[in-house]
């Protein structure tokens, strides 16, 4: 399945003090949950609610609000929840890109949570996995008038060991959710963001070797088979300047994880530590922007893995 795997640094353990005045020893066992306690997601409260999705500030709106008590993992680890989407209540397997849906596929929100009482995946994402699930390809093909029955359920896990500790919950449901637009993202199409600098001499118009491409994600752009040499100045940004993003230094450059970048004519250039060879992924999540320079031979060619 090509979908991206994101991977977050270890959470912050938080240990503390039972009412009893009992302190947990110095070194508390991360322990499997109980898999036959699976009622943690509680009841939306929205889950009678008409809601409309509409493109107009989907990627920063949240669409629904969940909240959950935690699993048992042994001690008061911070866990990590992903929103799961399915319009049966069913869960039988992940949804593979490329591929027409079937009854019981499911498709995952990106990015987890951890506050239990503000589980609240942002619109866009949640109008992408109805795209998909209905097995809308374009535009046209979606049925703006028409409200679905769309099953959630959560799967909880500490990064310390997703494999031991993951969970997940009894599905809840949303008796009426409608998009009104093609929320999917279609892979390979010119993105109109190209990298600038003086790799290229800041060209106007940059070449066409350097601009990115639309990806299977959304929010994802990818830039392949690129060079830049230690200390070169370089941004992403379309042509001209201001016509849409300008992406500068937000953060050092780093090579191999995400890093953020800051959006504007004000934006400073970025540099990288080394020479570079390899492919660039853009990431827009929520309005932010990241970049991550993956070097040749570092990365799955077939996925959209980086770390955060």
């Amino acid at each position: 399945m090509k979908k991206i795997a994101l991977t977050l640094g270890l959470a912050a353990v938080a240990l503390g003090f039972s009412a009893c005045n009992e302190t947990w020893d110095d070194n508390p066992t991360l322990k499997a949950p109980n898999k036959e306690y699976t009622d943690f997601l509680n009841e939306p409260e929205l889950r009678e609610t008409w809601i409309t999705i509409t493109k107009e500030g989907a990627d920063k709106e949240a669409a629904l609000h969940m909240t959950c008590s935690q699993p048992d993992f042994g001690y008061a680890a911070i866990a990590n929840y992903i929103v799961e989407v399915c319009l049966t209540p069913d869960f039988k397997k992940p949804f593979v890109d490329g591929t027409a849906p079937e009854a019981g596929d499911y498709y995952s929100t990106e990015y987890p949570f951890t506050d239990c009482a503000q589980i609240n995946p942002v619109a866009d994402e949640i109008a992408e996995c109805i795209c998909k699930l209905k097995g809308w390809t374009d535009e046209t093909m979606v049925q703006a008038e028409e409200y679905t029955k769309v099953y959630v359920r959560l799967r909880a896990f500490i990064p310390e060991d997703e494999e031991l500790t993951t969970i997940y919950s009894e599905p809840k449901s949303f008796e009426h959710i409608r998009v009104t637009y093609y929320a999917a993202s279609v892979p390979g199409l010119q993105s109109g963001i190209f990298i600038r600098g003086e790799m290229n001499e800041w060209a106007t118009p940059p070449p066409a070797a350097d601009e990115f491409y639309t990806t299977a994600k959304r929010g994802i752009y990818v830039l392949s088979n690129t060079k830049i040499k230690k200390g070169q100045n370089f941004k992403f940004a379309m042509d001209p300047w201001d016509k849409g993003p300008n992406l500068g230094a937000g953060a050092n450059c780093v090579i191999g994880t995400a890093f953020r970048l800051d959006n504007g004519g004000g934006s400073g250039n970025l540099t990288c530590p080394e020479d570079f060879e390899g492919r660039i992924l853009l990431i827009n999540k929520g309005g932010v922007w990241r970049a991550c320079l993956q070097k040749e031979g570092k990365y799955d060619p077939d996925k959209l893995e980086y770390t955060l």
